[in-house]
């Protein structure tokens, strides 16, 4: 499904300059607000039960390997988004 996004990560290469971290940061923070809102939109309908799972959290723990100290608290029920990251409205 992200196959072009995953070929343009591996392909990046930042260089050693601060305008372009910064842009590679604020693309990264981009990325990480869609992640969350379909990290969300997957939690409210309930869609890693189809997996097998019991919740979010045991979801993203048994398919992307994520932890509690990895998962940016996407598995929290009362805030299925990371609370340091606005949402993609923000931007």
């Amino acid at each position: 499904m992200n196959g072009a996004l995953a070929k343009a990560i591996e392909e990046l290469d930042i260089p050693v300059d601060p305008d372009a971290l910064v842009e590679v940061l604020w693309l990264s923070d981009r990325l990480a607000a869609k992640v969350s809102q379909a990290v969300g939109a997957v939690d409210s309908a309930k869609l890693w039960d189809l997996s097998g799972a019991t919740s979010m959290r045991a979801f993203l723990k048994d398919k992307a390997g994520l932890t509690g100290a990895t998962d940016n608290g996407y598995g929290q029920e009362a805030h299925p988004a990371p609370r340091h990251r606005p949402g993609v409205a923000y931007w």
